[in-house]
């Protein structure tokens, strides 16, 4: 259960994480006055998104995707070869930008895919990880907060939000809308 960092799922940073994100998406839907949402949770792990998404919204749809799914009702995806089947209000990335081949083709992707997008990603200005580390993870990735942005700016996303964890300052997610639509 080591690649993916799934051995490190219970984790409380992986809850605190999905608690930003559900927090992002209620004041999203708040301020549009949204009726319902539909949300793909992308590399979903034990879909803690869902239940909190459950616990918090009365009109949410949700569907998980992983690699690896860990229960029946997650669809398998590569991230990397496969697109989605359908468009998004909302799609959430969540530990998952870090292993990405091409993290800028996938972005445009998901530029056309989404209404919004909730990217969590462990940002370079910490500097927690040496070269050794990054790659007895797996990460493909690994961004500044600055680098992060422009990317996100470049693939086709205007940002709403951000929340870098305050302790650590390592975790970043952020809150952005497509302008594809």
């Amino acid at each position: 259960m080591n690649r993916y960092n799934l051995s490190d799922q219970k984790a409380t940073s992986w809850l605190n994480r999905a608690e930003i994100c559900v927090s992002f998406i209620q004041r999203d839907i708040q301020t549009r006055e949204a009726k319902r949402v539909d949300v793909a949770d992308l590399g979903c792990g034990d879909e803690k998104l869902e239940r909190l998404l459950a616990s918090r919204l009365s009109r949410v749809s949700y569907q998980g995707y992983d690699i690896l799914p860990q229960s029946r009702r997650v669809i398998a995806l590569d991230l990397n070869k496969d697109d989605l089947p359908r468009h998004y209000d909302f799609i959430t990335v969540l530990g998952v930008s870090e292993y990405i081949d091409d993290l800028k083709s996938f972005l445009v992707k998901m530029a056309g895919s989404a209404d919004r997008l909730i990217i969590s990603h462990v940002i370079s200005d910490a500097g927690v990880y040496d070269r050794e580390a990054l790659t007895r993870l797996g990460w493909r990735n690994h961004l500044s907060k600055d680098q992060l942005l422009s990317l996100l700016a470049e693939c086709g996303w205007e940002m709403l939000d951000s929340y870098l964890e305050p302790i650590e300052k390592r975790t970043f997610l952020a809150i952005a809308r497509s302008r594809a639509g």
